[in-house]
C-alpha cells in the first residue's frame, strides 16, 4: 500500500425537513456495518473501496406536501452538495447524472436529489487517488 492508496473523503450533505423531521443517513465502507451521518462527512479511507450511503425514515404520501395539481411544496430529502477526494471534486455531471439511487422500492434515481429511501454507491474502486478522480470526472 502506496500514499496514494490513503485518501481523504469528504461528502457535503444539506438536509431538507418537513414538519420538523429529516432523513437518517448512514455510510458503510467495504460491506462492514453502517455507521449514521447527521452532518456532512470527512475521514480517511484506503483505495480500492466499496462506499455506500444509505437513507432511510421518508414515509411514503407523508413526508412530501403536494398542491391540489400535484406540484411538490415540500419535501424531506438529503442533497449531497459535493463530493471530494483528497480536496479534488467530483464534478457538476458526476454529482448530477451518475450518482443513483438504488430505491427500496427498485427503482433507479439519478440525482443528487435524494427524495426516497435506498442506497448509492460512491465508486472508489481505483487504487489510487488521481484514478478514482479520473473515473468520476470522465
Amino acid at each position: 500500500m502506496d500514499k496514494f492508496s490513503q485518501a481523504i473523503l469528504e461528502i457535503d450533505l444539506v438536509w431538507q425537513e418537513f414538519q420538523g423531521r429529516r432523513m437518517t443517513v448512514e455510510y458503510q465502507i467495504n460491506h462492514d456495518g453502517w455507521c449514521p451521518i447527521d452532518k456532512s462527512i470527512r475521514f480517511g479511507i484506503s483505495l480500492p473501496s466499496q462506499f455506500k450511503l444509505r437513507f432511510s425514515g421518508k414515509r411514503t404520501g407523508l413526508d412530501t406536501k403536494v398542491d391540489s395539481q400535484g406540484q411538490i411544496l415540500e419535501d424531506m430529502a438529503v442533497i449531497i452538495k459535493a463530493i471530494r477526494l483528497d480536496g479534488f471534486p467530483a464534478n457538476h455531471i458526476f454529482l448530477h447524472q451518475r450518482l443513483v439511487l438504488d430505491t427500496e422500492s427498485g427503482d433507479h434515481v439519478v440525482s443528487n436529489f435524494v427524495g426516497f429511501n435506498g442506497t448509492i454507491d460512491i465508486p472508489l474502486a481505483e487504487p489510487h487517488v488521481l484514478g478514482v478522480i479520473s473515473s468520476w470526472n470522465i
